[in-house]
Protein backbone atom coordinates (compact mmCIF):
# COMPACT_ATOMS: atom_id res chain seq x y z
CA UNK A 1 0.00 0.00 0.00
CA UNK A 2 1.29 3.48 -0.93
CA UNK A 3 1.86 6.04 1.81
CA UNK A 4 0.17 9.45 1.59
CA UNK A 5 3.55 11.18 1.13
CA UNK A 6 4.21 9.16 -2.02
CA UNK A 7 1.07 10.54 -3.60
CA UNK A 8 1.87 12.75 -6.64
CA UNK A 9 -0.37 15.47 -5.23
CA UNK A 10 1.82 15.72 -2.13
CA UNK A 11 4.93 15.85 -4.26
CA UNK A 12 3.42 18.65 -6.30
CA UNK A 13 2.43 20.47 -3.09
CA UNK A 14 5.99 20.19 -1.74
CA UNK A 15 7.34 21.53 -5.03
CA UNK A 16 5.03 24.58 -4.92
CA UNK A 17 5.76 25.25 -1.24
CA UNK A 18 9.49 25.23 -2.02
CA UNK A 19 8.90 27.66 -4.88
CA UNK A 20 6.80 29.86 -2.58
CA UNK A 21 9.59 29.98 0.02
CA UNK A 22 12.14 30.85 -2.66
CA UNK A 23 9.95 33.66 -4.02
CA UNK A 24 9.36 35.04 -0.52
CA UNK A 25 13.11 35.03 0.11
CA UNK A 26 13.76 36.76 -3.22
CA UNK A 27 11.12 39.39 -2.44
CA UNK A 28 12.73 40.13 0.94
CA UNK A 29 16.07 40.61 -0.80
CA UNK A 30 14.50 42.94 -3.37
CA UNK A 31 12.81 44.97 -0.64
CA UNK A 32 16.13 45.41 1.17
CA UNK A 33 17.80 46.41 -2.10
CA UNK A 34 15.00 48.89 -2.86
CA UNK A 35 15.37 50.44 0.59
CA UNK A 36 19.13 50.81 0.08
CA UNK A 37 18.66 52.36 -3.37
CA UNK A 38 16.06 54.82 -2.08
CA UNK A 39 18.52 55.94 0.62
CA UNK A 40 21.19 56.40 -2.05
CA UNK A 41 18.81 58.49 -4.18
CA UNK A 42 17.98 60.69 -1.18
CA UNK A 43 21.70 61.21 -0.60
CA UNK A 44 22.23 62.12 -4.26
CA UNK A 45 19.31 64.57 -4.15
CA UNK A 46 20.88 66.24 -1.11
CA UNK A 47 24.24 66.50 -2.87
CA UNK A 48 22.69 67.96 -6.02
CA UNK A 49 20.83 70.58 -3.98
CA UNK A 50 23.99 71.46 -2.04
CA UNK A 51 26.20 71.81 -5.10
CA UNK A 52 23.48 73.69 -6.98
CA UNK A 53 23.27 76.29 -4.25
CA UNK A 54 27.06 76.39 -3.93
CA UNK A 55 27.54 77.18 -7.62
CA UNK A 56 24.89 79.92 -7.44
CA UNK A 57 26.71 81.49 -4.50
CA UNK A 58 30.07 81.22 -6.26
CA UNK A 59 28.70 82.91 -9.35
CA UNK A 60 27.43 85.78 -7.23
CA UNK A 61 30.80 86.32 -5.57
CA UNK A 62 33.02 85.67 -8.59
CA UNK A 63 30.94 87.41 -11.23
CA UNK A 64 28.94 90.28 -9.70
CA UNK A 65 26.37 91.84 -12.01
CA UNK A 66 27.71 94.59 -14.22
CA UNK A 67 25.93 97.78 -15.05
CA UNK A 68 25.43 96.64 -18.66
CA UNK A 69 23.65 93.50 -17.44
CA UNK A 70 21.39 95.52 -15.21
CA UNK A 71 20.53 97.95 -17.99
CA UNK A 72 19.64 95.07 -20.34
CA UNK A 73 17.44 93.43 -17.74
CA UNK A 74 15.59 96.74 -17.11
CA UNK A 75 15.13 97.22 -20.84
CA UNK A 76 13.47 93.80 -21.18
CA UNK A 77 11.01 94.53 -18.38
Amino acid sequence: MKMAEDNPIWEERRKWLGLKRKLESDMEGLERQESFLMQELDSIDDQVAYYGSLTREMKKTLDPPRLSHLLRSWRKA
